[in-house]
């Protein structure tokens, strides 16, 4: 079997400057409600807040504070499921979703819901199937919907919407029929018209009546929150997108032969992994090719060595991926990560990538895969796409160092790979 020789490697720290960060939830989320909502009668309103999937840093804590605020304006709040189809078929299937991430009555003080019936809203004409709009029963028949969601780019696609709170209003309150209609217009008139025709639309009805958006910092921290009304969301939505950008990691290397990571999932983003970090498009992954027109470096090959327990076995994505480990093999439900594909007409993205009894195996023959290069071979390591801060990059690697757009540390002399008797890659840094 071709297999390459394993590289040393050095520990690095890449440090971000003027980092923003979110001190005060609670007192920041007040007073961005209020000024949202200033003027507005809500006392006695039955309030839907949706509940994305996403692993939202400090979701639970963001949740507790806009349902307190709700309640103290004397309104009745309650969060309802709003994943599409990450939850699966069944409302039992959400609700563990969200209780994994503190989404329980006890931990933010009001009732929880899941309901995959829809409400059809409103269906579009198109030269191609109609485009159903739909939204969850349950959030229909309240008196208002609250939107509440984590603004990012997109991994499918680009556009002045892309993950935030019309994605989460269009395919998350949308549930599973909702998700499929939306995802059926990919060959027609795209994904992101699909989305912001929904979710215009159900603004429109005057049954949304304002939104909470969360963005990121490089850290996976929460940098700022930003409220709007129904009437400003859409133009609000665009501009906070904009800024959400601007804070994204990235990988401090032109190109990359082999990217080892340990974990991917949902809770880390839609297809396991940032797309746009790894430069893989779900409808077209071509290796070593940028998918995207952004700084991040392309990439060759990709190893993942675990399915992180917040996926519940949803391993959509893995097919933009070369390697995966046994270990992650043996935690996948085909069932969700099919339905996962099959609704965003992306076969590729669930298609079984080379199963490898473990990771030491794995990055031998994939970086076997990867051109022969003057400078030698590019490896990086990394936890997932949403930590880059800490980094392992092999010795060959050490002079690409664009340390002229970052502060870079260099943790260290390089070193032999380490591994564990079951031979699965040990990361300094696992436990930041």
């Amino acid at each position: 079997m071709r297999k390459a020789e394993l590289p040393r490697v050095s520990a690095i720290r890449v440090r971000y400057k003027d980092v923003p960060r979110l001190t005060d939830i609670e007192g920041e989320v007040r007073r961005q409600l209020a000024a949202a909502y200033a003027g507005r009668e809500l006392k006695g309103m039955r309030i839907a807040i949706t509940g994305p999937s996403r692993g939202i840093a400090n979701y639970a804590d963001l949740m507790r504070a806009q349902v307190a605020w709700f309640k103290d304006q004397g309104a009745l709040p309650f969060v309802f499921g709003a994943m599409g189809t990450h939850g699966g078929l069944s409302e039992e299937a959400i609700l563990e979703v969200l209780h994994d991430k503190g989404i329980t009555e006890e931990g933010v003080g009001c009732p929880v819901k899941a309901c995959l019936e829809t409400t059809v809203v409103h269906s579009f004409d198109t030269d191609g199937p109609p485009l159903v709009v739909q939204c969850s029963r349950v959030a229909w028949e309240a008196d208002g919907i609250h939107a509440f969601g984590r603004i990012k780019r997109h991994t499918d696609m680009e556009n002045d919407h892309e993950s935030g709170l019309f994605k989460v209003l269009a395919i998350g309150a949308g549930q599973v029929k909702g998700a499929q209609s939306y995802h059926d217009q990919v060959l027609h008139h795209g994904l992101g018209w699909a989305i912001n025709t929904a979710a215009r639309h159900l603004i429109s009805t005057g049954k949304v009546i304002g939104g909470l958006a969360v963005i990121e910092n490089q850290y996976h921290e929460p940098a700022k929150v930003r409220a709007f009304s129904a009437a400003d969301m859409d133009a609000g939505e665009a501009e906070f997108l904009k800024e959400a950008n601007a804070l994204m990691p990235r990988i401090p290397l032109p190109f990359i032969d082999l990217l080892y990571l340990y974990r991917a999932g949902k809770n880390i983003s839609g297809t396991g992994a940032d797309t746009k970090t790894i430069q893989r498009d779900v409808y077209a992954p071509i290796p070593g090719k940028k998918a995207w027109d952004l700084e991040d470096p392309a990439v060759w090959r990709i190893f993942v060595s675990t399915l992180t327990d917040q996926s519940h076995g949803n391993a959509v994505g893995m097919g933009l991926w070369e390697g995966i480990s046994k270990r992650f093999y043996d935690t996948v439900d085909f069932q969700k990560t099919h339905l996962n594909a099959i609704t965003g007409f992306s076969g590729a993205a669930a298609r079984t990538p080379m199963v490898f009894p473990n990771d030491r195996e794995g990055i031998e023959v994939l970086l076997g895969l990867c051109p022969t290069r003057t400078e030698g071979r590019v490896f990086v390591a990394a936890m997932d796409t949403l930590a880059l801060e800490h980094l392992l990059v092999s010795e060959d690697a050490l002079p690409l160092l664009e340390q002229d757009k970052f502060d870079i540390e260099v943790e260290g002399d390089p070193q032999q790979l380490q591994f564990d008797a079951a031979g699965h890659l040990v990361l300094p840094f696992k436990e930041h």
